[in-house]
């Protein structure tokens, strides 16, 4: 019977980090700018940087210096694909900035990312 204790506790433990990267794989799947900036914005809690669900793209680059270039560059993306009616590949910068914003975030010390997978 303790067996299934551990198979409890190992598998409470796995699924965190496993819902955060289903998540993401949606979003990355939808493939919208909007998506794009909740995933950027969940990386950025995740990694213990204070911002709330009212900033905007550009606010959270101030509060994120660490990413501030792929955040300012999807407000770029954002501006383009929401507000220019300009026929621009927004969600492909977009994505591209969120790309940019997690190999930024490789940059904290390792304690702050690996605290990071087990945050939902």
């Amino acid at each position: 019977m303790p067996w299934v204790l551990g198979v409890v506790l190992v598998g409470g433990v796995a699924a965190v980090p496993g819902v955060g990267a289903v998540r993401s794989w949606r979003r990355r799947r939808a493939g919208t700018v909007e998506t794009a900036c909740a995933e950027a914005r969940d990386r950025l809690r995740r990694n213990g940087i204070a911002v709330t669900p009212a900033m905007t793209v550009r606010e959270m680059a101030d509060a994120a210096p660490v990413v501030s270039g792929a955040l300012l560059a999807l407000a770029q993306a954002v501006d383009a694909g929401l507000w220019s009616g300009a026929g621009v590949d927004a969600r492909r910068h977009a994505w591209e900035a969120v790309r940019a914003l997690r190999t930024g975030l490789r940059r904290l010390p390792w304690r702050v990312r690996v605290w990071a997978a087990f945050r939902w």
